[in-house]
């Protein structure tokens, strides 16, 4: 008894450790996302603002990890929504899984401002992602359809080629 104790709590602690690391990847990417795009003149000035919807562990951490940080001379503002209606014009949205059945919604919110759309959910290039994470032989990737980052009137570093997974 005291034996598989020990088991479900050795196992509970590395699902945690996975997920803490999942947590990390997604925000040192979306972090480094600023380097990869190019937004319009008219977005390079006020605060550059990534708005996280529905996945607060990665919220957290990409708040510790911009804090101080700069993208151009735009000072980066982390805001955590819950809902379409709290979507703001940000340069960045990440959109959690649990909420991406309101992309929809989220895109027409949006409207024509130039915004990244991150996704963590199978198919949502599809939907009008231009990154999704995936999990691929075991590790985290992401996966890149340029033509919905460009819709949206973003440039596509072309470096970002040799290290995501392509969509047509």
């Amino acid at each position: 008894m005291l034996r598989n104790f020990f088991l479900f709590c050795s196992l509970a602690l590395l699902a945690l450790n996975v997920n803490a690391q999942e947590e990390n990847f997604i925000s040192v990417f979306i972090y480094n996302f600023t380097r990869y795009f190019e937004w319009p003149e008219n977005r390079r000035t006020g605060d550059f603002v990534i708005e996280i919807m529905g996945h607060e562990s990665v919220f957290l951490k990409l708040q510790e990890i911009t804090a101080n940080r700069m993208v151009g001379n735009q000072r980066i503002v982390i805001k955590s929504i819950n809902s379409p209606e709290e979507v703001g014009t940000p340069h960045i949205i990440m959109i959690g899984h649990w909420h991406s059945r309101h992309m929809q919604r989220v895109l027409s919110k949006i409207g024509n401002t130039s915004t990244l759309v991150i996704t963590d959910k199978a198919g949502m290039t599809r939907e009008g992602a231009a990154i999704n994470f995936v999990i691929a032989d075991g590790t985290i990737k992401f996966e890149l359809k340029k033509i919905n980052a460009i819709k949206f009137g973003l440039k596509v570093h072309s470096l970002l080629d040799n290290m995501a997974i392509l969509i047509e």
